[in-house]
């Protein structure tokens, strides 16, 4: 499996980055990702904004790996953590992010405005 990163741009701002993996030409997962700051904790954090694996691919690794490299790129940024929204009906996906180590933040509660 090769993996590769790029930096995506809309317009002239940077507005993601992503990490991609592909097996024999097809792009198998991505991991979709943006910079932010908690000021609550009063520190960096790595938004996770997607992270897919095609059907096919799963359980074969590419999730963690995907996880664990931008966990890297994370702390080398100083973000102290990654933090992540998942619909609560795909129970597929807490799984995995239990099985990662990921706890869930009870206390908050997405919000969202139309502009």
């Amino acid at each position: 499996m090769q993996r590769r990163s790029s930096a995506t741009v809309l317009g002239r701002t940077k507005r993601f980055e992503g990490l991609v993996v592909e097996h024999a030409g097809v792009v198998v997962g991505y991991l979709l990702y943006h910079d932010g700051y908690d000021t609550d904790a009063a520190c960096r954090v790595l938004f996770v904004a997607d992270l897919f694996v095609t059907k096919e691919a799963r359980g074969q690794g590419i999730g963690i790996a995907l996880m664990h490299k931008v966990s890297e790129i994370a702390a080398a940024r100083g973000a102290r953590q990654l933090v992540w929204t998942v619909d609560q009906r795909n129970v597929e996906a807490q799984r995995f992010y239990k099985r990662i180590g990921a706890d869930f933040v009870e206390s908050l509660r997405l919000m969202c405005l139309d502009v």
